[in-house]
């Protein structure tokens, strides 16, 4: 009866679990942590300024940021807690001469399932949030939920064979826990300001929040503008009032000019011409295309 119990907890349990994975990864706090298991070399959160200050001296090329961090460190514990239920259930099933074999089979392959899923969990952070391995992450996620669940039910009716199990039942309930993980992520989305239908696909892994895939499968963002790097390889998702400029405007305008206007300012330029600026081949020969080369670069020059 305990161990019934305590499988219809963990299998609810599961539901927040996957519901946090979701909350990392909308909050963009994938890698709020860039190591693991532990976060900046700490079992818990760095807090104080000194624990800070050495947080970013292990990882100065991805400094601490609490918002992110605390995501991916909830996360983890939430995910690891899961995991001790797990070796707990499968432990005392397995020990115990009571229980049929197929109730200590499935027991087992829930326990290496959860084990394989923790091995992505560090797949996850150390290959830098590869969408691929990000997507297996979390659909193990909902796997490892569904096993729970199906290790409850024959808790509940031991007299059943694990080989009456039918395709159609364990199809059915995955894909209604799916619609419940998506519609739970929709609205987290909109809590989040990101909207329902991103929401809705980053529960479900399979939505591509909008950047440059690097070739170490992080991805570049764009949220404040910036410099694309590829050639019809780029998949972006803009926000409505942003613009997008093609290659041959950018090369006219300037990156430098760009980058200027991003940042708030105009994109003008500051010439200074010293010489016979009355000559016309002067003019034509020396001052135009500086000015032209001033523009595309978006930098002040001097004309002398």
């Amino acid at each position: 009866m305990l161990i019934r119990r305590l499988t219809f907890f963990s299998g609810c349990f599961a539901f927040i679990v996957v519901a946090l994975g979701a909350w990392t990864r909308l909050a963009d706090a994938g890698l709020g942590c860039p190591d693991w298991p532990g976060c900046y070399g700490f079992v818990t959160l760095p807090v104080n300024p000194d624990e800070i200050d050495l947080a970013n001296s292990r990882f100065p090329d991805s400094p601490y940021e609490l918002a992110k961090a605390i995501p991916e460190v909830v996360h983890r514990y939430f995910a690891a807690t899961l995991g001790f239920f797990i070796l707990s259930i499968a432990t005392v099933i397995n020990l115990d001469r009571s229980y049929k074999p197929n109730i200590k089979i499935l027991s087992t392959v829930l326990l290496i399932w959860v084990l394989v899923q923790g091995a992505f969990g560090y797949l996850t952070v150390s290959l830098k949030l590869w969408p691929q391995i990000v997507s297996l992450h979390l659909l193990f996620g909902f796997i490892t939920t569904i096993l729970l669940w199906l290790l409850y039910f024959r808790l509940v009716d031991e007299g059943t064979s694990l080989s009456k199990l039918k395709l159609g039942d364990i199809l059915g309930k995955m894909a209604l826990q799916m619609g419940f993980s998506a519609l739970l992520g929709g609205f987290g989305g909109v809590l989040l300001g990101k909207g329902f239908s991103a929401g809705a696909l980053g529960m479900l892994g399979i939505a591509h929040k909008g950047g440059h895939i690097q070739p170490d499968g992080s991805i570049q963002r764009f949220a404040k503008g910036g410099v694309v790097k590829g050639q019809d390889n780029v998949p972006i998702l803009a926000q409505a009032g942003e613009f997008v400029m093609s290659r041959n405007a950018v090369d006219a305008i300037g990156v430098e000019n760009l980058n200027r206007m991003n940042r708030g300012g105009s994109g003008a330029i500051t010439v200074n011409v010293t010489g016979n600026v009355m000559s016309e081949n002067y003019t034509e020969d020396v001052i135009v295309p500086h000015l032209k080369e001033a523009l595309r670069r978006g930098e002040d020059i001097g004309i002398g």
